[in-house]
């Protein structure tokens, strides 16, 4: 009896520390796409499964952009996330053509 008590208090301690403990980042699942400009061609690029809270840095890149993520899509027009957000884009949307580059890009779930 003592033993199947001290296996059930072990057991609910490991429960409380699962429940307490941050979760950390969670990654995106699913892609977003975006067109690479080199100054002569535009290139679609992928991003696959991206991790909220990290940097990507797109260098000259240009809408359209179609975020199938599960996470918001903040562009920016500074390298590493640096500079203004020049447009957030909700998961599941897609943004057509436009005059505006970004070199940047963020993921989050707000």
């Amino acid at each position: 009896m003592r033993l199947m008590i001290r296996a059930l208090g072990t057991l609910i301690a490991a429960g409380v520390l699962t429940v307490s403990l941050p979760l950390g980042s969670r990654a995106a699942t699913g892609q977003f796409t975006y067109h690479r400009f080199d100054g002569t061609n535009d290139t679609l690029k992928t991003i696959e499964n991206p991790k909220d809270g990290v940097c990507f840095t797109v260098f000259r890149s240009r809408v359209p952009v179609a975020n199938k993520t599960g996470s918001h899509a903040r562009l920016l027009n500074g390298r590493a996330c640096q500079g203004d957000e020049v447009e957030k884009v909700a998961p599941g949307e897609t943004l057509g053509k436009s005059d505006y580059e970004f070199s940047s890009v963020l993921f989050s779930r707000e």
